[in-house]
């Protein structure tokens, strides 16, 4: 998906913290790559649900007896995250 640099300083910019089970990314950056998801997954898998927590714009998938990374890939496409031009 082509985001820009700009898009991914706005607001608090992007947090990729590998930490945790969390990043965050701007919600035009967030919404572009939902989308791409929801096109991408297979029809077998029930429609996206809102995350546990309304503060947050995040997005969870359910219905799967597999959750080993095999039985996801069956689902979901491969998703790379690659930040050109970004430093610091």
């Amino acid at each position: 998906l082509p985001v820009s640099a700009s898009t991914l300083r706005s607001g608090m910019g992007a947090v990729l913290d590998s930490g945790t089970t969390f990043s965050y990314i701007p919600t035009q950056a967030f919404n572009q790559a939902r989308d791409a998801v929801q096109r991408l997954r297979t029809q077998s898998l029930p429609s996206g649900i809102p995350g546990p927590d309304p503060r947050y714009q995040d997005i969870c998938w359910g219905g799967l007896n597999d959750r080993s990374p095999a039985g996801l890939a069956q689902h979901f496409p491969t998703m790379s995250l690659t930040f050109d031009g970004i430093n610091g």
